[in-house]
């Protein structure tokens, strides 16, 4: 946000494709995984993987990721760039 400004308010908790996703601190960017099954389970996804960006655009936030979410098609397949115990990861969903 620029300066003098007022971030737009976030969610901090939002679900998508069967987990929960929690927002991270100021300042930091993605996204944390809180819980999860379904299709990001299926694929690999694990509680506490940070999700740093979806078909290789950044995830800035929670609104950039909910922007995202609504723009893949889990049928084609998306590409998610984890993070996992600070290791850097690909993680391909398909549902």
């Amino acid at each position: 946000a620029a300066a003098g400004t007022t971030p737009i308010k976030q969610p901090t908790t939002f679900t998508w494709l069967g987990a929960d996703i929690t927002a991270l601190p100021a300042g930091k960017s993605g996204v944390s995984i809180a819980e999860v099954e379904g299709v990001l389970a299926a694929a690999g996804i694990k509680t506490g993987d940070i999700i740093k960006g979806v078909n290789n655009t950044p995830v800035t936030d929670m609104n950039s990721f909910i922007g995202l979410t609504t723009k893949v098609n889990i049928k084609k397949g998306i590409l998610l760039d984890v993070i996992r115990s600070g290791a850097p990861l690909y993680i391909k969903v398909k549902g």
